[in-house]
């Protein structure tokens, strides 16, 4: 099946690749995952800085690709969610050795 593309669509995420590549329309993909159509356009054009995961589950599953082929780079860096975690943990000292379980 030949990829289709909806009017305006830029290819800007990975998760647009996917949808294309499988021949898929935004409005199809948007009610097969139960995502509006609005909220699953700006997660497309990357628009959301931090997409629930529970969409990118259910796009995965409906795409039929790994959930890792989903996620974008610039989700991967750290996020400052609280003023006081500004910066991640240092993995030596968080990282907590737990003694050998008998």
């Amino acid at each position: 099946m030949p990829a289709r593309r909806d009017p305006g669509t830029k290819v800007e995420t990975n998760l647009a690749r996917q949808r294309i590549r499988r021949g898929i329309t935004q409005e199809e993909l948007s009610s097969a995952t139960g995502i509006s159509l609005t909220a699953y356009r700006r997660l497309e054009r990357g628009r959301n800085p931090n997409p629930p995961l529970r969409y990118l589950v259910n796009c995965s599953i409906a795409l039929g690709c790994r959930l890792e082929q989903l996620i974008e780079p610039d989700w991967r860096k750290w996020m400052a969610l609280d003023p006081a975690a500004s910066e991640p943990p240092d993995r030596l000292t968080f990282w907590k050795r737990r003694p050998k379980e008998r």
